[in-house]
């Protein structure tokens, strides 16, 4: 007869057994179901991303190589395919950022194919033409809605398709704190994404953030910044993939009826000293408006129209600080002036290629604060916009001897109706 502590351990080594039985039922059930999955997410018959996870999570496998070819397999960013060689003579150029960079609102993963109008379209267009010993592919690696984390995720990928220029415009939408990294790496299991967005709905349009929203530590989200245009700078260094970076155009004068769409926590409505100025500006009482302004808790938002109030007497210098200082505390989605001042920085920093696209627009308003007909909304262009901070872009590619250059090359500037003939999807229809 079995001792009581022999019966105990003989019925602890038979659970055990069990268990460890069942752990592998479990795992080779897991196993096999997230092999199912990812063969279903592969040929398009199964979408594990939820909506709202677009913003904080690059998909898993955003790059895909077979038979020859790259393939974007991201629902914010254009179906592009290239060959994983390039063709002899072939200058591969590359473009990434956020949706101003994809070009919104003509250009999209939703609309691709169908319009054309953003700065890799025009680059895409006038490079044969500058240099026609030369063949380019310029690649829009752009992806809508998406900060400097998930942007610096897809550097460390395009490094890998060996670009002969990496253009990075990156600074809109900042304002994202991440989760933590247990939780981005749980979301590159497809069986977590699935029963995420089974059991977590999507909120309903009328309550959806499309806008990564603006936290109040903003000294917090611009160390993450500083720290991810660094970090895209390394590894394209590592990499030996010649980079250019871009200072974003900023528009000054945009001013949001509501700016708690944009995610801010508060709202120059929030404060009745700004709408009652608003009315006395509209009246042509500066003075009183000023005075009311000046008081106002709200002094981001006090600063636009401030700004206003100096544009309307002629001080322009005056007007240029308020705007700076407006879009510096309240942003709305915009580039910081202070990001852009850093992307300079970094640019001299590690000798690298620099497009001050904010300067080539301050430029082109000449004594004005704000180029007409370029801007369509808090950061994204017109046609025409887009087409200006090409040239700007393209002039910097030629003044610093990026792309080489055979006899004659390269050839005069072709003009912007040139360009459209040759490409009619380019032409404005804003």
């Amino acid at each position: 007869m079995k001792r009581p502590r022999q019966r105990i351990w003989v019925r602890f080594s038979v659970v055990r057994r069990r268990l460890f039985f069942s752990l592998i039922v479990l795992v080779a059930v897991l196993g096999l179901g997230t092999a199912i999955l990812k063969v279903l997410e592969a040929h398009g018959l199964l979408q594990t991303e939820r909506a709202d996870d677009r913003v904080a999570y690059l998909p898993d496998r955003w790059l895909l190589q077979s038979r020859g070819q790259f393939r974007f397999h991201n629902r914010s960013m254009l179906a592009e395919t290239f060959p994983v060689r390039k063709p002899a003579r072939t200058i591969r150029l590359v473009t990434t950022g956020e949706s101003f960079m994809m070009g919104s609102p003509f250009v999209s993963p939703e609309r691709f194919g169908k319009e054309q109008g953003g700065i890799p379209d025009w680059l895409g267009a006038e490079l044969p033409l500058r240099y026609p010993s030369l063949r380019f592919e310029v690649i829009n690696a752009a992806c809508g809605g998406q900060n400097s984390f998930r942007v610096r995720e897809i550097v460390d990928g395009l490094v890998g398709v060996h670009p002969d220029l990496l253009i990075i415009g990156v600074g809109n939408n900042e304002g994202y704190v991440p989760l933590t990294r247990f939780n981005e790496e749980l979301h590159k299991w497809i069986v977590y994404r699935v029963l995420k967005r089974s059991l977590l709905p999507s909120p309903a349009d009328d309550e959806r953030a499309y806008f990564s929203p603006q936290d109040p530590d903003t000294r917090r989200i611009e160390e993450n910044y500083r720290a991810n245009m660094r970090g895209m700078v390394v590894a394209c260094r590592q990499a030996k993939a010649p980079v250019m970076l871009l200072a974003l155009p900023i528009n000054w004068k945009y001013d949001d009826a509501d700016p708690r769409d944009h995610g801010q926590s508060g709202s120059a409505s929030d404060d009745p000293r700004i709408a009652h100025a608003r009315r006395l500006m509209e009246r042509g009482d500066l003075n009183g408006a000023e005075r009311l302004l000046v008081r106002s808790p709200q002094q981001g938002y006090a600063a636009l129209y401030l700004a206003r109030i100096a544009e309307r007497r002629g001080d322009l210098a005056q007007a240029r600080k308020l705007y700076r200082l407006h879009v510096q505390l309240v942003p709305n989605n915009r580039t910081r002036p202070s990001y852009n001042d850093f992307v300079r920085q970094l640019a001299r920093e590690q000798n690298v290629a620099l497009a001050d696209l904010e300067a080539a627009v301050d430029r082109l308003a000449g004594p004005a604060i704000s180029p007409p007909g370029v801007w369509m909304d808090y950061c994204h262009m017109s046609k025409r916009g887009y087409y200006l901070m090409e040239q700007e872009i393209m002039r910097v590619l030629i003044e610093q001897r990026i792309v080489p250059a055979g006899p004659g090359e390269p050839a005069p500037t072709p003009t912007r109706e040139r360009l459209i003939e040759l490409t009619p999807k380019l032409g404005d229809y804003y």
